[in-house]
């Protein structure tokens, strides 16, 4: 996956933060790409595509899916090796939670939602422990709220 990170690039379309290119993020099999326009995206598209065939891999356009941030009232049509890309208000990548409006709250509810479910199945465990064995397994089991110092202070 590098060499096609490498090839999207090297394309120069997708977004940039400063003189750094931010347009496609890979861990693994997820990819995300970032574009500004339909164009843009639908040529990073075609750049996988054409790297998927030159390697025998498969991009599902069906699991796939598209977010729209901003006030964007066209709903363009993205296809994946001929699959319409579904647009979504909110998505999972590798477990964060991006939304197409209000993602600062969307992340704080989404976190305090998993530390309510973790809450719950942590007390339903070891609730019977002794208070200082407690402790420190409630940081263990409850207290990750990774990424929270990006969050707005309010």
């Amino acid at each position: 996956m590098d060499e096609l990170l490498d090839k999207l690039k090297q394309n120069n379309t997708g977004c940039h933060i400063g003189h750094h290119f931010m347009g496609a993020l890979g861990y693994a099999d997820d990819l995300i790409l970032l574009c500004p326009s339909v164009s843009g995206i639908n040529k990073m598209i075609k750049i996988c595509e054409d790297y998927a065939q030159e390697h025998n891999i498969l991009f599902n356009g069906a699991k796939s899916k598209y977010l729209v941030f901003g006030d964007y009232k066209y709903i363009p049509i993205l296809k994946v090796n001929n699959e319409i890309v579904t647009r979504c208000n909110s998505a999972m990548h590798l477990g964060h939670l991006l939304q197409a409006e209000n993602t600062h709250d969307a992340l704080v509810e989404h976190a305090i939602n998993g530390l309510n479910g973790s809450f719950h199945n942590f007390m339903s465990r070891f609730g019977s422990c002794n208070i200082t064995s407690r402790n420190k397994l409630f940081h263990q089991y409850c207290s990750s709220v990774y990424g929270s110092q990006l969050w707005l202070a309010t």
